[in-house]
């Protein structure tokens, strides 16, 4: 692989889904998950706690990639790194483990709606998951709401392993995904509901 790609030729690729999109994708891990894991582990993550929230925000950067949403208004690393960190907040704030003051600026730079767009968009995701299978349903519900911890899926779904795990959510967070879009859902206003 090349040392470096340049930010316009990675968007081609996932836009293109070219013969290198795996090859730029795995550029792109590699360029940012090491400040990533540092940065959760130095503010009360794991490094497992880093992968699942990096792999979540590599899913929302390709999505927005795709859908055109990505404006180069910075770099590459600096969005996914951005999309990480607030993963990540929204994460320890509803398990309580951070302090509500950085909680709060970062809520400070998210757009308010009203409450009647949020309704609705609550009402259309509600929809998205009654389209998934029972199985992806039960899944998402247990990891995102009830906290189950991927040995918990594991067994629970007769998995072979906790990576199996993951990739079950990662394929049943997908299907979501497209149900969502095709309901006029984006990432950025799902984000709201993590």
């Amino acid at each position: 692989m090349r040392r470096h790609i340049e930010d316009s030729e990675i968007i081609e690729h996932i836009r293109k889904e070219t013969s290198q999109t795996d090859e730029v994708l795995k550029y792109v891990y590699q360029l940012n998950f090491e400040s990533v894991k540092r940065y959760i582990v130095n503010t009360g993550g794991t490094e497992e706690d880093a992968k699942d929230t990096f792999q979540d925000a590599l899913v929302v950067f390709i999505n927005a990639v795709k859908r055109r949403n990505f404006e180069r208004r910075s770099s590459i690393k600096t969005y996914v790194f951005a999309i990480t960190k607030n993963l990540w907040l929204k994460e320890l704030r509803q398990t309580g483990k951070f302090s509500f003051t950085e909680i709060d600026l970062v809520d400070e730079q998210l757009p308010e709606e009203n409450s009647i767009e949020i309704t609705d968009k609550i009402a259309l995701l509600n929809k998205a998951m009654m389209d998934l299978s029972e199985e992806c349903r039960t899944l998402l519900l247990d990891f995102y709401y009830k906290k189950s911890s991927m040995r918990d899926l594991m067994a629970k779904f007769g998995l072979g392993s906790e990576q199996a795990a993951k990739n079950k959510k990662y394929r049943c967070m997908s299907k979501l995904m497209t149900l969502c879009e095709k309901s006029g859902l984006t990432n950025e206003s799902l984000s709201q509901f993590e």
